[in-house]
């Protein structure tokens, strides 16, 4: 026997669904029962206004020479959002925004994507409006994260050029030691030999010290 749907407004105040409920049958009362319990108790872990975290990343790379800077904001309550890609005080044209998607707890998410040249990501910044923030914006400025690498490699480049010079300079030196060495040693072999010339095999001390050091 199929369902009959009716609808009718409760007294005393607004229903399920917005001032009114259904009477479909037992089944499907208690589904609509369920749905609204849960929904409550997502709700009720978040009593107040939560901040925004926010953070920046980017995107999948569009092709040579461009860039996809993708802005972050989760882990806000209530829902009511602003999030945008700027330079200076202009909004950026073709700024995509996404869904803004629930998280288990309540709070919720939302990406911002910009896509432009990569030369024209320096000086571009996402700022960030809510509620919970008051007259207090957060704004990420994307030309940090590259200027943080500009100061790396302004303080390593010279450390290993130094490095470089200073291992040239020793491997330059390191050729005259070999040939100190064997002046040494061929001085002990002449020592050894002329003591020799002196005993009844002489000759034979003196093909020795013709051989070792020539």
């Amino acid at each position: 026997m199929p369902f009959q749907f009716r609808t009718r407004r409760r007294q005393g105040g607004e229903g399920i669904m917005g001032g009114r409920f259904l009477e479909v049958g037992k089944g499907c009362l208690s589904k609509v029962t369920v749905e609204s319990a849960s929904e409550s108790s997502s709700v009720s872990l978040v009593s107040s206004a939560v901040r925004p975290e926010a953070w920046l990343s980017p995107g999948p790379s569009p092709g040579p020479g461009r860039l996809v800077l993708v802005c972050h904001a989760s882990g806000f309550y209530l829902k009511p959002i602003w999030v945008t890609w700027m330079r200076g005080e202009r909004e950026q044209q073709g700024t995509q925004r996404s869904d803004v998607v629930p998280h288990a707890d309540g709070t919720w998410y939302l990406r911002v994507s910009l896509e432009v040249e990569t030369r024209e990501a320096p000086g571009l910044s996402c700022r960030v409006r809510h509620s919970s923030l008051g007259d207090q914006d957060i704004v990420l400025y994307w030309g940090h994260r590259s200027s943080v690498g500009w100061i790396f490699l302004a303080v390593t480049v010279p450390l290993l050029l130094l490095a470089g010079l200073a291992f040239w300079a020793r491997k330059r030196r390191s050729p005259l030691h070999p040939m100190s060495s064997d002046f040494h040693l061929c001085s002990s072999q002449d020592t050894l030999s002329t003591r020799k010339l002196s005993s009844p095999f002489g000759m034979r001390s003196q093909q020795l010290r013709s051989s070792g050091c020539s």
